[in-house]
């Protein structure tokens, strides 16, 4: 009962009122950071990766840099934050440090841009169009004037028609219809003038092509000429040639050809001659013969046959010259089978 009255005359013996938490104590700021001098090199580090950054953009480092140009980024970022915050000094460090991971980034751009065309390539060989575009595009993010991507990429853009027109050029010539499969590879070479396989498929289907007109037309001549139908062998023989130029056995057949013709005309004009000497027209007899002889000069029998008639030309000759004389008087003379009169003034 006597605590309230000890309580109220010496107060509390605790003081209720809670004591203020300790204030922290501020970090030492580095007036320096801040200074114009720092804010200086901050902006000769900023300077110098700008046209840096730029640098590598144009190369399409946005495609290609992956996790090391983030890193880059970052690292600007932070340079970024420390410069609004006035810590000039921590800012050009980031921005030096975002350089020199820059300036090892940069010499990368040749490697991707050669490994990008190869890959691109190779996927258009492999007819996978979309591997193709994937590749010539990333090379033309890197170099975009490269000639190289841009032919790629347009042949890997029409790539799906390239491989029909060669699908239906392969069914052809299976099926050995090698001039509608000529006609087929020649569709898709207009389409990609260097897709191989179809340059390929047009030269081989060319030549079988080639090679069934020429034995057609060889084939037309040899019936022509076993019908001494002459002109149209030449003709046949001919246009055998000019599918294939300088072919030896075209060649040897229109020597053939050339022997028959003589030996044909030489038959005739021993037939005539011979008719002709059975009429006893000598002097005609003779000139067919040389006729003859003037085809082909080694042929016996007509070399003959102008001997005969050149000399019984000559008999003839006296014997009408003999007729026109006077005081004749003739005697028999007897060549072969046949009995002559000559005069003997």
């Amino acid at each position: 009962f006597l605590l309230p009255n000890l309580v109220q005359e010496q107060g509390p013996l605790v003081d209720r009122a809670r004591p203020e938490p300790p204030r922290d104590v501020a970090p030492e700021v580095d007036e320096s950071a801040g200074s114009p001098e720092q804010r200086k090199l901050a902006d000769a580090a900023l300077a110098k990766l700008l046209p840096l950054e730029d640098e590598l953009k144009a190369v399409g480092i946005d495609t290609w840099g992956g996790a090391d140009w983030t890193a880059v980024l970052n690292r600007v970022e932070l340079g970024d934050e420390a410069y609004r915050d006035r810590n000039f000094t921590a800012a050009a460090t980031a921005y030096d440090g975002a350089r020199a991971m820059g300036e090892e980034l940069l010499p990368r751009a040749s490697q991707v841009l050669a490994d990008a065309l190869s890959e691109g390539e190779a996927a258009l060989l492999d007819g996978d169009r979309a591997r193709a575009v994937s590749g010539f595009e990333l090379a033309l993010a890197v170099e975009p004037d490269n000639a190289q991507a841009q032919l790629g990429l347009a042949r890997a853009e029409r790539l799906d028609e390239v491989l029909a027109a060669m699908a239906e050029a392969t069914r052809l010539e299976s099926a050995g219809n090698v001039d509608d499969a000529a006609e087929a590879y020649a569709r898709a070479l207009e389409i990609d003038e260097q897709w191989r396989p179809a340059s390929e498929g047009l030269t081989r289907t060319r030549a079988a092509v080639q090679q069934a007109s020429y034995e057609q037309q060889m084939a037309r001549g040899y019936a022509a000429l076993s019908d001494e139908d002459f002109d149209r062998a030449r003709r046949a023989f001919d246009a055998a040639l000019r599918v294939r130029p300088g072919d030896a056995d075209a060649q040897a057949a229109l020597q053939q050809l050339g022997a028959e013709e003589r030996l044909q005309s030489v038959l005739v004009l021993e037939r005539e001659a011979r008719e002709l000497e059975v009429a006893e027209r000598w002097v005609e007899a003779a000139q067919t013969y040389e006729a003859a002889l003037a085809v082909d000069d080694g042929l016996v029998s007509a070399r003959q046959g102008l001997e005969r008639s050149r000399s019984r030309a000559q008999l003839a000759s006296d014997v009408e010259r003999a007729i026109g004389m006077r005081d004749v008087q003739f005697f028999p003379y007897t060549l072969g089978i046949t009995t002559l009169y000559v005069g003997v003034k």
